[in-house]
């Protein structure tokens, strides 16, 4: 029996062991493909060398600081390559994870496009 509250109620999920590329095993060594595309980085796929390489040197140097009382450099530095490259010429960036804070920032948009008549572009999520 399980102690977490899973998605489903009752169903009996495998155990996830190790993965690499786009392919995920269980305990018992079965291989699933993995396209599910839930979170974040998802997408990078499982175990790429440069992937790793690239989280270990960011974990020797910070592992994590709450974005409502910090900044960080590569946060920074991703700010600056999204506006750069948008072509609406954006101004500054925020990083949303799900979707109530989605659904907020649009909210905001549309208050602050009745109180000014000017939203500036729409946000692309």
């Amino acid at each position: 029996m399980t102690h977490i509250l899973h998605r489903q109620i009752g169903h009996s999920y495998p155990l996830a062991s190790h993965a690499e590329g786009v392919i995920i095993r269980d305990s018992a060594g079965k291989e699933y493909i993995d396209a599910s595309s839930g979170a974040a980085v998802s997408c990078l796929g499982h175990s790429h060398p440069d992937v790793l390489a690239a989280m270990r040197e960011q974990l020797d140097k910070l592992a994590y600081a709450h974005t409502s009382f910090f900044t960080t450099e590569v946060a920074e530095q991703l700010g600056d390559e999204l506006t750069s490259s948008s072509a609406e010429n954006a101004s500054a960036s925020t990083s949303l994870h799900a979707g109530k804070a989605i659904t907020a920032l649009r909210s905001v948009r549309s208050l602050s496009a009745a109180g000014s008549g000017n939203a500036g572009p729409s946000p692309r999520c």
